[in-house]
């Protein structure tokens, strides 16, 4: 027997795996698929009623660049580091998918399946306004079936009170609808006690160029929050959606956008804002420190793995990493661009090279390598015309580079030659009644192949031939003639 603290992980769909192992080596498994509920919406709770010292990360934008992507391992980097930081908490400002696709989520969870704590988040539009079954699928992982639902939730944690809001409810996408807002004031009212009140929001309240179409709401938000900000430090707004880095104080309140989780940095913004990062937070009795950490990040998109066969002399290595440290490819400086991505296409030598990708942040000394081996194959040239004649002798000349290439083999059909040093063979080509198209091929180790698909003609006859044949017909011609006078 087992036990599991369902407290130590996000509200939602689980899947617990159970491995049986005999003396003798044979294995067992079982998947259980559970739902863990820590947070009651019917009434408040609290998660940790002692906790007098605690911390809690918060990230946001997580997402890939399509549907079809992987979840970006900067992502995994993020959340690595986060583990590292050893919280009781994290919170997602949102834009955890693209698309909000059933396989995206299942992605999603393999990357938050490191943290060993709770894990809550304030729905993004990525999430439900892409995808048509985006709403279907979040509810699977994070709804627990049988119990009321609702997209935004209050709850304690020691002396503080934390809020998720939705902003991106059906038909009310990128605002706050009015029966969320109305419990928004009550839900501030009923905790005016609280010590600190943590709120969280996909679409900023607060923003920097973008945040909640409908002003209205807006500003009702603002001002609930205004209205309960009694003292500095009080009440703070962690938000997403802008991918970037922005923090401002506003009459008591102190609000974040937290848009660097993984998803492309946004260059429309000032360079000093675009970095990868997540935010630590620190909470003891009255005080609340609020930590930018940047962690080293290096992401290579380009080639996608890593070992890679090119058939051109140069390989396109393309990538992001954490903006302003210092990129090498091979001890060769590369400039990262203030989005965090770049790009530099490297000299191959033929066979076999070794590629080292390293970022170094300058301020700590701390790098990160990434190998990657690159197999230059040049390719094989043969002078080959698109038709040959049935049951001819062809001799070609296999290059590369220019030069010629011995050893190579060539193939079409069951026929087959091996080049000599001067890169020369003849081949047969295949005999046929009728024409017919046969893949022609050339090919040796450490090169790419030749492959050519040629059109085989029946034989055309010569003049000679023509001549041949005429004889013999005349031949026999009078060969029958002369036997018919015998006969007569």
């Amino acid at each position: 027997m087992g036990e599991l603290d369902t407290t130590r992980a996000y509200d939602g769909l689980h899947v617990i795996t159970v491995k049986a192992f005999e003396e003798s080596g044979r294995t067992a498994t079982a998947n259980v698929m559970v739902y863990f509920r820590n947070v009651q919406y019917e009434e408040p709770v609290n998660l940790n009623p002692s906790a007098e010292e605690f911390t809690f990360c918060v990230l946001g934008d997580n997402r890939p660049g399509s549907s079809k992507s992987p979840m970006p391992r900067i992502f995994w980097q993020i959340v690595r580091a986060i583990c590292d930081e050893n919280p009781d908490m994290v919170f997602n400002t949102g834009d955890i998918v693209y698309a909000g696709e059933f396989k995206e989520y299942i992605r999603f969870r393999e990357v938050v399946s490191l943290l060993n704590v709770p894990l809550f988040i304030a729905r993004g539009n990525h999430e439900v306004s892409i995808g048509k079954a985006g709403e279907e699928n979040y509810r699977h992982f994070f709804d627990v079936p049988g119990f009321s639902y609702n997209s935004y939730y209050s709850f304690d944690y020691g002396n503080s009170h934390f809020i998720i809001l939705n902003a991106n409810i059906q038909e009310h996408k990128y605002s706050v609808d009015e029966p969320q807002l109305s419990w928004f004031i009550n839900d501030m009212e009923a905790h005016k006690d609280s010590e600190h009140i943590f709120i969280f929001v996909h679409q900023p309240i607060y923003e920097y160029a973008h945040g909640l179409e409908n002003e209205t709401s807006e500003r009702t938000l603002e001002e609930t929050i205004e209205k309960n900000a009694f003292y500095p430090h009080r009440i703070y707004v962690f938000q997403g959606h802008e991918h970037l880095y922005y923090n401002s104080s506003q009459n008591n309140v102190m609000s974040y956008i937290t848009g660097g989780g993984g998803a492309e940095l946004d260059p429309q913004y000032p360079d000093e804002t675009l970095f990868f990062h997540f935010l630590k937070v620190t909470v003891r009795g009255s005080e609340v420190n609020v930590e930018v950490i940047r962690p080293l990040v290096l992401e290579i998109n380009d080639p996608k793995s890593n070992v890679t066969y090119s058939s051109e002399p140069y390989l396109r290595i393309k990538g992001r990493a954490q903006t302003n440290c210092r990129l090498t490819i091979n001890e060769k400086e590369v400039s990262i661009l203030p989005a965090g991505v770049f790009e530099s296409r490297f000299k191959l030598s033929v066979g076999k090279n070794e590629v080292v990708v390293r970022v170094e942040d300058p301020n700590t000394g701390e790098s990160l390598t990434r190998k990657i081996i690159a197999y230059y194959k040049p390719t094989l040239e043969v002078n080959l015309p698109d038709r040959l004649a049935s049951g001819s002798e062809l001799r070609v000349k296999v290059t590369s580079l220019g030069s010629p290439v011995e050893g190579v083999a060539l193939m079409i059909n069951d026929q087959k030659a091996i080049t000599d040093t001067s890169g020369y063979a003849k081949i047969v080509i295949p005999s046929v009644t009728e024409e017919k198209r046969l893949v022609f091929v050339a090919t040796k180790e450490g090169y790419t192949d030749f492959v050519r698909v040629v059109t085989i003609s029946p034989a055309i006859l010569t003049p000679y031939k023509w001549l041949v044949l005429a004889i013999i017909v005349v031949i026999a011609v009078l060969l029958i003639f002369r036997l018919m006078r015998k006969r007569s």
